[in-house]
């Protein structure tokens, strides 16, 4: 179900979406009372509930989405920040953009516990857990502050836009020599180099520094390049989504 919901959204058939998403009557989206089974994942309550914006009635897709908010358990903070990533992504679509920033802070808040969550699962067998919580942190980090920076430079706050932009500089530059070999291969990680390259090219555009910015978007090509990943791809449960690839 998932995957053939995705096919219809990479081929904008959004018709055929909303109609087979009304259809599944074990999610709480179409039903407050509906009694889903316990192995079923929270991510297709939350793609059910995103699938909503492209109805006739778009509004309800938020209401949706802050009730499973709800629902989850707040120990589980990786759930919590997939949906508050569902949400700043279908407000940046509708450009209500206070609503986005608001969504990615609400995940900032989150990191500490989501990181350590998901180096518990998907990095059990490494023996210094606590050199990989602490740079998967700091590239969430800077992957979130430059998100925002996208968004404030898209409202014409440049000076907001610099200052976040800073932040996640700082952010990495902070762990940046010091990236476990267990991490050598983490597609965020080695995107957050030509990230912050991009960075440096939308604040000077923004700021009519042509000749600096297209030195800025070299610079982030050639990065994207070396790391032999062009369009980088993401695991499924990976709450951070795509990066340089997927501008959101």
């Amino acid at each position: 179900m998932t995957l053939q919901c995705h096919a219809w959204l990479k081929l904008r058939r959004y018709n055929d979406l909303v109609a087979e998403v009304e259809r599944w009557n074990f999610l709480v989206h179409n039903d407050a009372t509906a009694q889903s089974p316990e192995w079923l994942s929270w991510s297709l309550h939350i793609l059910a509930g995103l699938v909503q914006q492209f109805s006739d009635d778009s509004d309800r897709a938020s209401d949706i989405l802050f009730a499973i908010r709800e629902t989850i358990p707040v120990a589980d903070a990786i759930w919590l920040a997939t949906v508050d990533n569902a949400l700043a992504n279908m407000f940046l679509r509708q450009s209500k953009w206070r609503l986005a920033l608001g969504s990615l802070d609400r995940i900032l808040e989150l990191m500490p516990s989501a990181t350590k969550q998901y180096v518990a699962k998907y990095y059990s067998d490494i023996n210094d857990n606590a050199s990989a919580e602490t740079c998967l942190e700091g590239a969430f980090r800077c992957e979130l502050l430059s998100r925002q920076g996208r968004i404030l430079l898209q409202i014409g706050a440049l000076q907001e836009a610099d200052s976040s932009y800073s932040a996640a500089a700082h952010a990495w530059g902070s762990i940046s020599g010091n990236i476990p070999s267990s991490l050598d291969e983490n597609k965020l990680v080695k995107m957050i180099p030509a990230q912050l390259a991009l960075n440096d090219g939308l604040l000077d555009f923004a700021k009519s520094n042509f000749e600096t910015a297209a030195s800025s978007f070299a610079r982030s090509s050639e990065l994207i390049r070396r790391s032999c990943s062009l369009t980088p791809k993401y695991d499924v449960q990976d709450y951070m989504g795509p990066t340089v690839a997927g501008i959101a």
